[in-house]
């Protein structure tokens, strides 16, 4: 179940992080609400309907960087197996164990 309708008018609270993304009304003093996602308040112009663009754009932000994070990491392991592998599939010595067998003069 979504959260809709905050109301935070009677209560203590000075600071509000992670509003939920499907939020639609916000009821809240504005003099105790000092910092929204630690930015002060006074600095920025808050409205939930910029707050929640914001939100959104982070969200897909993360999921493209972590998408091409774990793509780059694939593909570095990849790699990295290609060139430490002993044996390549034609039965030949693979890369790395052959320059170092060269540089030892065993071959």
């Amino acid at each position: 179940m979504f959260v809709q309708i905050l109301d935070c008018r009677f209560t203590q609270i000075t600071k509000l992080e992670n509003l939920p993304i499907g939020l639609q009304e916000l009821h809240c003093n504005r003099y105790t609400i000092l910092f929204v996602d630690n930015i002060p308040k006074e600095t920025i112009n808050f409205t939930l309907k910029g707050y929640n663009a914001i939100k959104r754009i982070q969200k897909r932000m993360k999921w493209r960087y972590k998408r091409k994070r774990n793509a780059a990491r694939i593909i570095c392991n990849g790699c990295h197996n290609w060139v430490w592998k002993p044996l390549c599939r034609d039965g030949t010595i693979g890369i790395r164990p052959r320059l170092d067998m060269i540089s030892l003069g065993i071959i």
